[in-house]
């Protein structure tokens, strides 16, 4: 029901994707006093079309619901799988609590023709989708072409917590050398995951405290933005102004080619668009190459 806890008393293996939908509020939470519990994914073979992501909150096409999702002391692990472990959808917010981790996601291809859906690797963000971090928890150790940990195309809140050991791979383009890979922990751009369709919105990060570290762009040629990168959204019925908005927390030793904390770039018609970064407070920058 709206406002309960749904408490985990074991470990979970879900087969096939996982949808949490309808108008609520919903926490789902491992006993303070123990060891997270763990959510795992396995395919459906019943079905063709493999997932994109272990877990759907919201609703990824039709009416959108104001679904709310809190995580606490859970760890939701994709096992190094070719599966995203979230994708937060339209209306939806998903908060992670003390001890919640998002890890192991992989969105990752060689085929250069796999296109927009190797975005995020870890948690995507629908616009009009909120992403809220708070202190104790963690997206780590996922990957994808661009937006190794998260790809963000609503609006996110990091208060604390700590997004670390994510890689921007890029894509290969039908060549030997991988390029073009963008935000080793989180790329900013109010453009579809999946669809390759700009939004009228624009999106948004703000980082009040927390930790983005040892993050990496990787890509042969064309590393942008170590930790976060934005990426301009071609014009639909409005100019929008992706942004990043930094007062307090860390960035640091990560690693690109081009911004080894940050980058932001837009060019001609399909990563046109415009950008603000502001850095003030306590925020801080430091040791990245």
């Amino acid at each position: 029901a709206d406002g309960d806890t749904i408490c985990l008393l074991s470990d979970i293996k879900i087969v096939g994707k996982l949808v949490l939908t309808g108008d609520k509020e919903v926490t789902l939470a491992g006993k303070d006093d123990e060891v997270a519990k763990q959510i795992t994914y396995t395919k459906d073979t019943s079905i063709t079309s493999p997932d994109l992501y272990m877990i759907e909150v919201g609703v990824e096409n039709g009416t959108a619901t104001t679904t709310k999702l809190t995580l606490e002391n859970v760890k939701i692990d994709a096992e190094e799988q070719d599966i995203r472990c979230i994708r937060v959808c339209p209306e939806s917010i998903l908060t992670l609590e003390n001890e919640a981790t998002v890890c192991n996601g992989r969105a990752v291809h060689t085929d250069y023709s796999t296109g927009t859906n190797d975005w995020g690797g870890g948690i995507v963000v629908d616009s009009t989708a909120k992403l809220i971090m708070n202190e104790g928890s963690a997206v780590t150790d996922c990957s994808a072409e661009q937006g190794g940990g998260i790809y963000l195309s609503g609006e996110m809140e990091m208060t604390g917590g700590t997004i670390s050991g994510n890689t921007a791979v890029g894509d290969y383009f039908g060549t030997t050398l991988s390029r073009s890979a963008h935000g080793g922990a989180i790329l900013i751009r109010a453009n579809r995951a999946d669809y390759d369709e700009s939004y009228n919105a624009p999106a948004k990060l703000t980082m009040t405290g927390g930790s983005i570290k040892n993050n990496k762009a990787a890509s042969t040629l064309s590393a942008f933005g170590g930790a976060v990168a934005i990426l301009g959204t071609p014009k639909e019925s409005v100019d929008l102004t992706n942004e990043f908005i930094m007062t307090g927390g860390t960035i640091s030793n990560n690693t690109a080619g081009y911004g080894g904390a940050i980058s932001v770039y837009a060019a001609d018609s399909y990563w046109n668009g415009n950008a603000s970064v502001k850095i003030s407070g306590n925020a801080e920058i430091t040791q990245n190459t």
